[in-house]
């Protein structure tokens, strides 16, 4: 008998228990001992809100640790092995092995990455859009096969499992090695267009053997391609993060008294929303480049570092201010510009991708963000007839690009002053940024072509039929 899911999410919640985040014990320390003897040594009454920007609070500490608790099949698990890679290119990722006696089963389970801007597994993340094995992936893949070897897995039933990190970690051990039973990823990313080059004939073998658990309106799981099953949930007590924590590994959870809780399946599936983001984030990534791709690929990592070190909704001036603090490194402002300059052709090409990413910002009250792409969108589908000429956003942009760098210091003091009437506070320098970023986008906009597939690769059907032909003994 195999665990449930929801016993793979609790030993992946699990992992996320370290001392600096409350009273709780180092897991290393509890090697050759049971869960229920590391889980008993905790004071849930000690548990604090103590200010971290942390997103999970106290009380959903408390949960997690009362539903391991009262779960008796985990409690008995037998913590076998945890490892933490200090490694240059291991991250510093957690992993473990627990094994059951009433299952047979040995658990593998990856830690996943920390909402922590610049963390070297967060960046990994955005790597793995343009590589076909990273290197938090192939040192996972090392560390499973010595552990397969010394803990002979051989006489298990087999899981590996993971929370973001963990999952991509879970999905590629099982895709390139081939020897895990099952896989349970929780938001786990997708792969690069190189991997599914590169791993069509392994994809097929093993894909039926994942499983993709999502919250509904998770961000990093629409990223890339994915492989095998997936099942969407509904989303709980969001708090202070509000959108970001849709990647908490507990979001899933809705608790009830004494740590008994649910995961609610949403039979609707991937929200609309979602899929259009996806779909943009193929398209986007896919007009690029390898080299290219690479470089745009590390703007969107300090992008999103940025967004989830602001807590809450962000005003129309915080986001600004991300975009021009950014533009600071040339190469990362080059790239701003195509990506808005792909933006503007995508939303022009798809006008209802406005109203879908509104309709998320709604959901999770972030009123800056509706104001900020109603105001993006009004500014991109601007027209405006006068006398015999047409004038919209295309033409302004060429036209602001021909004279922002001969324009006097008073006609960008004036232009400061009109902003911050419009709750945008923005320095000289600061406002000769965005006319640099807009006389590069204006450029970019010349030339960008719309990259028409942003659906999810998918293994090719021939390769499929080779690797089902029983005579066809070559591919397998």
């Amino acid at each position: 008998m195999r665990l449930s899911v929801k016993q793979y999410l609790l030993l992946n919640n699990l992992m996320y228990l370290e001392p600096e985040d409350g009273p709780f014990p180092d897991l290393r320390d509890f090697i050759g001992q049971r869960i229920g003897d590391y889980i008993g040594t905790i004071d849930v009454s000690m548990i604090r809100d103590d200010g971290r920007p942390r997103m999970t609070t106290a009380e959903e500490w408390k949960n997690i640790i009362l539903a391991i608790a009262r779960d008796s099949l985990i409690r008995k698990m037998k913590i076998m092995t945890v490892h933490v890679d200090l490694s240059p290119d291991g991250g510093a990722g957690k992993s473990a092995v627990f094994l059951s006696p009433d299952t047979a089963e040995a658990a593998i389970v990856f830690k996943g990455t920390e909402l922590v801007a610049g963390s070297a597994q967060w960046k990994d993340n955005f790597y793995s859009g343009n590589l076909t094995d990273t290197p938090h992936q192939l040192r996972a893949l090392e560390w499973y096969r010595d552990v397969w070897q010394n803990y002979h897995l051989n006489q298990y039933e087999v899981t590996v499992t993971g929370h973001s990190k963990g999952g991509n970690k879970a999905k590629y051990i099982t895709v390139v090695d081939g020897t895990p039973d099952h896989c349970v990823s929780f938001d786990g990313e997708g792969f690069s267009d190189l991997f599914f080059s590169k791993y069509g004939f392994e994809i097929a073998r093993h894909e039926d053997r994942i499983e993709n658990h999502m919250v509904d309106y998770d961000y990093i799981s629409p990223l890339l391609n994915d492989v095998g099953s997936c099942t969407y949930y509904y989303g709980n007590d969001y708090g202070i993060g509000g959108f970001t924590e849709n990647h908490l590994a507990n979001t899933f959870m809705r608790f009830g008294e004494n740590g008994e809780f649910w995961i609610d399946v949403n039979e609707d599936g991937r929200p609309a929303e979602m899929l259009a983001f996806d779909e943009f984030a193929n398209s986007y990534l896919r007009s690029l480049d390898d080299e290219e791709r690479s470089k745009g690929l590390r703007m969107l990592n300090e992008l999103l570092n940025s967004v989830l070190s602001v807590n809450g909704a962000m005003s129309r001036n915080e986001i600004v201010q991300t975009f021009l603090e950014m533009a600071e490194d040339t190469d990362i402002s080059r790239h701003i510009a195509y990506m808005l300059a792909y933006l503007i052709r995508y939303e022009q090409k798809y006008p209802v991708m406005v109203n879908l990413l509104n309709s998320v910002f709604t959901r999770f009250d972030m009123a800056g963000l509706v104001q900020y792409v109603e105001l993006v969108a009004g500014i991109l589908n601007w027209k405006k007839q006068i006398l015999w000429i047409s004038l919209d956003f295309d033409r302004l942009a060429s036209a602001f690009s021909l004279i922002h760098s001969h324009a006097p210091k008073w006609v960008y003091e004036k232009l400061a002053a009109n902003l911050e009437k419009r709750d945008l506070k923005l320095s000289y320098e600061q406002i000769r940024r965005m006319a640099d970023l807009i006389d590069m986008t204006d450029s970019f906009l010349k030339t960008v072509e719309i990259h028409e597939d942003g659906v999810d690769r998918d293994v090719h059907e021939s390769v499929k039929r080779e690797i089902s032909d029983p005579w066809n003994n070559e591919q397998v």
